[in-house]
């Protein structure tokens, strides 16, 4: 996938869920089926696009310093249980924010080089990529439940 589209689609993720759910009630967002809630979508969303920021800047200051990153002790963070499912959307999109600013001041040779992480070496553009089919995955799940409920 060319990196524009990727790009593209990471963006189109937060605002297709911005359109999508935030018309929504709480109750609507929180009521659990037999495969979960949207809610438990957002909660999913939000942790792993909390640990992708985390990571990437992890990888950024390791390039930079010569070292190799630091791991993301991603038990750390929050799961979100308590937060209204608006928050944890407005989280996820804070999280996406942050990580498309750090990836748009890159090159594409600084995108495309692999870096020595703790799970191997890995490029920014993987790490993208990840995201990308971790959204799609995601977006249909909400479909699903939307249809279901």
């Amino acid at each position: 996938m060319a990196r524009k589209d990727v790009v593209d689609s990471l963006i189109a993720t937060y605002r297709e869920l911005n359109l999508q759910l935030r018309p929504l009630g709480e109750a609507k967002l929180a009521a659990a089926g037999p495969d979960g809630s949207v809610k438990d979508v957002l909660k999913d969303l939000r942790r792993r696009e909390i640990i992708a920021s985390q990571q990437l800047k992890a990888m950024l200051m390791a390039e930079a310093s010569g070292d190799t990153p630091a791991v993301v002790d991603a038990s750390l963070i929050d799961s979100g249980d308590d937060l209204p499912a608006r928050v944890l959307l407005s989280e996820f999109g804070t999280a996406r924010e942050s990580i498309l600013a750090a990836a748009s001041q890159r090159s594409d040779e600084e995108l495309s080089r692999e870096l020595n992480v703790t799970e191997g070496p890995r490029s920014i553009d993987a790490l993208l990529q990840s995201l990308v089919e971790s959204d799609r995955v995601d977006r249909e799940r909400i479909k699903r439940l939307l249809a279901a409920s």
